[in-house]
C-alpha cells in the first residue's frame, strides 16, 4: 500500500529565500542594514556613531532570528508599544441613569393602590389588643443569665466611678519596679527503657 504525505498547515506557509531564511526575516535584516548604513553616513562623533550602529545591527538580527517564548521579537516590541500608549485609568460614566422604580412618585391618581386593606372594626380591634396583652413582655432569666447581667452592670458602673484626682497623684510619682529574681532551672530527663 502506498503511503500518503502528512498534510501541512498551508495557511501559515512562509516563503523561504535561502535555507530557513524567510522573506520577512530577510526584510528585517535589510532594514537594520539600511539604518546602520544611514547612521554611518551621518556626522556624529565616532564614540556615539559606532555603538548606535552596533545596537541597530544586533537588534535587527534579534528581531529576525531570536524568538522569546515561542514568539518573534517584533511581536514583543509591538505589544510593548501598544501597552505603553494604552490608557491605564478607566472611569465609570459620570452621569448614571437612575432606574425608573427609584423615580416613582405617589400622586392622587395612583394613591388608591397604597391604601391599607385592613379591616379595623371594633370587634377585630378588641381581638388584636387581647392577643397583644396575652404575649409575655418580660422574659424570666435563669441563674446564669442573672449572674451575667449583674456582672455587666457592675462593670458599667465601674466606668462611672473613675477617680481622676487619685490617678493623677499616682502617675506623678515615678514607680520603680523591682527586678525579678531569675534563676536557671534544670530538670532531669527520664531515661527511656
Amino acid at each position: 500500500m502506498r503511503q500518503h504525505p502528512i498534510p501541512q498547515d498551508i495557511t501559515n506557509y512562509k516563503f523561504h529565500l535561502i535555507g530557513n531564511l524567510t522573506l520577512k526575516q530577510f526584510a528585517e535584516v535589510a532594514v537594520a542594514a539600511i539604518l546602520a548604513f544611514g547612521l554611518n553616513s551621518t556626522n556624529l562623533i565616532v564614540i556615539v556613531k559606532w555603538p548606535l550602529i552596533f545596537i541597530v545591527v544586533v537588534l535587527g538580527i534579534m528581531v529576525a532570528f531570536v524568538p522569546l517564548e515561542d514568539r518573534p521579537m517584533d511581536h514583543w516590541i509591538m505589544t510593548f508599544f501598544k501597552n505603553i500608549y494604552k490608557p491605564t485609568k478607566f472611569f465609570w460614566k459620570k452621569k448614571a441613569r437612575i432606574p425608573d422604580f427609584f423615580n416613582y412618585r405617589i400622586t392622587s391618581q395612583n394613591s388608591e393602590y397604597f391604601a391599607p386593606n385592613v379591616d379595623l372594626n371594633p370587634i377585630r380591634r378588641a381581638r388584636i389588643t387581647e392577643y397583644l396583652r396575652s404575649i409575655p413582655t418580660e422574659e424570666k432569666l435563669d441563674a446564669q443569665d442573672e449572674a451575667e447581667s449583674l456582672r455587666v452592670y457592675e462593670i458599667l458602673q465601674g466606668f462611672d466611678e473613675v477617680d481622676v484626682q487619685r490617678q493623677a497623684n499616682q502617675s506623678s510619682t515615678p514607680q520603680v519596679a523591682e527586678r525579678p529574681q531569675l534563676k536557671t532551672r534544670v530538670r532531669k530527663l527520664k531515661a527511656i527503657n
